[in-house]
């Protein structure tokens, strides 16, 4: 498989890491496992490997040897999760990051204690005084939020969305302030403003309110931008709301 390969519905990970120049980082959310699910995470670490039949790992011409040269000279990756710990319910959230075996940099990873249906994971790297932060944010509604550990409910899905938010923002600051510059990848589960949606901007008040708290108590204290906006400018091609 070559960068101008597409992948399919059928694709491994690896095929889509493939398909993209093999990323050195790469964060995936909604990976539909839970923690004491080891049969759905041996799948996913072995999903994100080269395979004798994955992609370029495999050739109609050649020789056996050439194939071996190839894929001796592919990437591994390395998978690192935080996982849904749910006793109630098909709890299926999840984050991902996976790390490239060319990645030049020692890191470690790690997960929140405040969180614990998979929705934050951390990867540091010392030497470049780097955080790589993977999220999967609530998206908000009027429904019960269920404490996956009780399954008891502790108000809406719209009042825990912006607790979660101003827990992630202070353990962001805290990094800031250890001198760590942030990169923070992921499912925010907001649109920032109405560029950033097709076809409509969610205007109803809990959505409002989340992005109001969002775009005036989270963003500025961090100082982040929006890469896409930075980059992109006014095209819209971001976020569907």
């Amino acid at each position: 498989m070559t960068s101008q390969t597409k992948p399919t519905s059928s694709s491994s990970l690896y095929d889509i890491f493939a398909a993209h120049d093999f990323p050195t980082v790469c964060c995936l959310q909604e990976v539909k496992c839970l923690a004491k699910d080891a049969k759905g995470i041996r799948a996913l670490r072995r999903s994100a490997m080269p395979t004798s039949t994955s992609g370029e790992c495999s050739s109609s011409s050649g020789s056996d040897s050439d194939t071996e040269a190839r894929q001796k000279s592919l990437p591994t990756y390395t998978a690192h999760f935080s996982l849904c710990k749910s006793s109630f319910g098909a709890k299926r959230f999840g984050v991902g990051t996976f790390v490239s075996s060319r990645f030049p940099y020692q890191y470690s990873t790690r997960e929140v204690e405040w969180d614990s249906e998979g929705r934050v994971l951390i990867m540091t790297i010392p030497s470049l005084k780097v955080a790589i932060v993977n999220v999967y944010a609530l998206n908000g509604s009027d429904f019960p939020w269920k404490d996956p550990m009780t399954g008891k409910a502790k108000g809406t899905r719209n009042e825990r969305k912006r607790d979660f938010n101003r827990l992630l923002q202070t353990e962001l600051q805290k990094m800031r302030e250890q001198g760590l510059r942030l990169i923070c990848i992921g499912d925010f589960n907001i649109s920032l403003e109405k560029r950033d949606c097709y076809p409509r901007l969610r205007t109803e008040e809990p959505h409002a309110q989340a992005r109001k708290e969002f775009n005036e108590h989270f963003i500025p204290p961090l100082d982040v931008v929006d890469v896409f906006r930075e980059v992109h400018g006014d095209k819209r091609s971001y976020s569907v709301s």
